[in-house]
């Protein structure tokens, strides 16, 4: 995916924890104190770094014009955080799978 792509893909997500009052945060994933709320706030910590991490993505490219391995790397890793998003987001019952395959569809059609 593009990093425009992304940014279409990541909108519902961020929008959802945004609306809902969560304030971004990163949880200790070892200290198991996860509940819905917590999940929601690393969600939202989540999306903003996704979106941190394409805005440079985006720099990068411009000055470069091609992607270096490490930028191949962290564009990686934003794909794999979305999936933990999408996963953190049907499991808190807030989209469906079909809703998600949706918002992968219109994301690549951007």
């Amino acid at each position: 995916m593009t990093t425009k792509q992304i940014r279409v893909l990541i909108e519902p997500y961020h929008t959802l924890v945004t609306s809902m009052n969560y304030s971004p945060c990163q949880m200790n994933l070892d200290l198991g104190e996860w509940n819905h709320a917590a999940a929601m706030r690393h969600a939202h910590w989540m999306c903003h770094q996704v979106l941190d991490k394409i805005d440079l993505l985006d720099q990068l490219a411009d000055i470069n014009g091609l992607m270096f391995p490490e930028e191949l790397s962290e564009h990686e890793k934003v794909q794999r955080w979305i999936g933990w998003i999408q996963g953190l987001m049907a499991c808190g019952g807030h989209f469906t799978v079909n809703e998600e395959r949706e918002h992968v569809r219109k994301a690549k059609a951007s």
